[in-house]
């Protein structure tokens, strides 16, 4: 039984790995299929269908955003503020993503995170993260000026008489209790992605953020609560509402009487150890999910190896359209041989993806099993952690992590967004001293006027501009490629970041 097990994983393994000769392949298909018997015993185990794409910790943080002029005046950047809040409260109310909560917080526990309800007041409380610290307020209709009163004082000249301004307790044991940080003050783009994570105490606190940073509008997340389908409705629902209820869009005078009071910074945060590059193209046609894998897959052997891997994330549900799903994104991967021939690929890729969607691919199945593994709590986490990065002695990382994730968000006629959408996903491989070529992850979101692409990278794509190259390496892959429209593939893979 054990071999037919172990045999098993190894032609799944050659499938995405046609090389895998090293002894660590067999170790691992070994493993599996011990996991694999003796783990259904052990039902407890971290659980599969609970771990979206992250687990919660600061790699896995990602950002929605959208062109914005950047407010550098007091008053206009603490009205955008507070409209931004109202219409974050409004539209996770109204938002309804199934299978998906929104009321929640997040607390750490043991180097995980878990959902914590939210109710009454909380629903209201918000985390505004400014340059003199955070700092908590319940924002419920009707108190918008009370609040933006409150912060003006604050920012203006720090003297808050009568406020209801709470400083936040970052050494507290308990986790902040809302769902939303804002950000009241301009952000750099490399801190940007972690805004929700400024607000958090020592024990966790809110999964969603709005900031601006260098030209942008962000909603960041960690998808520990939504997936990216959600994230980029909730993202869209926020943009439109707070540009609806911002009070003013020119400058005013600060609480002092100065004709016009400078917006002070956010301050930096604690320095990553990894560099990331992020760049930005619109597109009139985004083409179908087959198109855009080949030009991936023409672009990815040159700086990366043709023993290069694709991650997709699949939507579960059926029909692919159907975004009211009761279930997590899945993870698909996918070599680069079964691309080489273009001939029939719709229809290897159809097969491929239903594969994936039953819980049959080689990731899908990975995760099941190390979820359900006979080994301490703690080590299942470790091994379903976001992010990985290359040792010579396992080499199954790369192939596993993936050199690419491409994500393709294709919504149905009435819940396209509006405005282009950037969308920033941190890639699940991190360069090493032994290999720093690194990941990226490139996102299109479909809207009414066409799509954009966006890709996020590190290592070879660990600066702007290299990035910028790389995704315009893509994008003449792509062009040279397609041809006229035709039907298109189902199901549409959904991306998770």
């Amino acid at each position: 039984m054990e071999s037919t097990r172990r045999a098993d994983w190894r032609r799944a393994f050659r499938k995405v790995a046609p090389s895998s000769r090293h002894p660590g392949w067999w170790i691992l298909a070994g493993t599996l299929a011990l996991f694999e018997r003796f783990g259904r015993r052990h039902p407890r185990g971290a659980p599969a269908r609970d771990h979206r794409a992250a687990n919660g910790d600061a790699h896995a943080d990602t950002f929605m955003a959208r062109d914005l002029d950047t407010a550098d005046d007091l008053r206009l950047g603490v009205d955008r503020a507070v409209a931004r809040a109202r219409a974050g409260l409004e539209a996770l109310r109204e938002l309804r993503l199934p299978g998906q909560r929104t009321d929640v917080c997040l607390q750490r526990n043991k180097g995980w995170c878990d959902l914590v309800p939210l109710s009454g007041q909380e629903l209201d409380r918000v985390a505004f993260v400014t340059a003199r610290g955070v700092f908590l307020a319940d924002v419920p209709a009707g108190r918008e000026e009370a609040v933006a009163r409150e912060l003006m004082a604050l920012l203006g000249d720090g003297e808050q008489p009568d406020s209801r301004l709470v400083p936040l307790e970052e050494e507290s044991r308990s986790p902040t209790r809302c769902a939303l940080a804002i950000g009241v003050g301009e952000a750099s783009l490399t801190d940007a992605r972690h805004l929700h994570r400024r607000a958090w105490t020592r024990s966790g606190g809110p999964w969603l953020g709005v900031v601006e940073a260098s030209g942008l509008e962000l909603v960041t997340t960690c998808h520990r609560a939504i997936d990216g389908f959600g994230h980029a409705l909730l993202a869209d629902a926020i943009f439109q509402r707070g540009a609806e209820q911002s009070p003013s869009s020119q400058p005013g005078p600060s609480p002092s009487g100065c004709d016009r009071a400078p917006l002070p910074p956010i301050p930096a945060g604690p320095a990553s150890p990894t560099t990331f590059g992020f760049a930005t193209r619109q597109l009139q046609y985004g083409g179908r999910f087959a198109q855009q894998l080949v030009a991936l897959a023409r672009v990815l052997p040159g700086p990366f190896g043709s023993s290069a891997t694709i991650q997709v994330p699949v939507v579960p549900s059926s029909p692919a359209h159907d975004l009211v799903r009761s279930a997590p994104v899945l993870h698909a991967l996918i070599g680069l041989d079964p691309l080489s021939d273009p001939t029939g690929l719709d229809e290897r890729l159809k097969a491929w993806l239903e594969d994936a969607r039953q819980g049959a691919g080689v990731l899908t199945r990975l995760t099941a099993v190390i979820a359900r593994a006979p080994v301490p709590a703690w080590l299942r986490r470790h091994w379903l952690r976001t992010h990985r990065a290359p040792h010579p002695w396992i080499p199954m990382t790369s192939v596993l992590a993936g050199r690419a994730r491409l994500s393709s968000l294709r919504f149905p006629h009435g819940q396209r967004p509006l405005a282009p959408l950037y969308a920033a996903s941190a890639p699940g491989l991190l360069p090493s001293r032994w290999d720093p070529r690194g990941a990226f992850v490139l996102t299109l979101v479909h809207h009414e006027r066409g799509a954009t692409a966006s890709l996020f990278g590190t290592g070879l794509a660990g600066n702007d501009e290299a990035a910028q190259a790389l995704l315009d390496d893509w994008l003449q892959a792509f062009e040279a490629y397609r041809c006229e429209p035709p039907q298109e593939l189902e199901p549409t893979p959904s991306p998770i970041a």
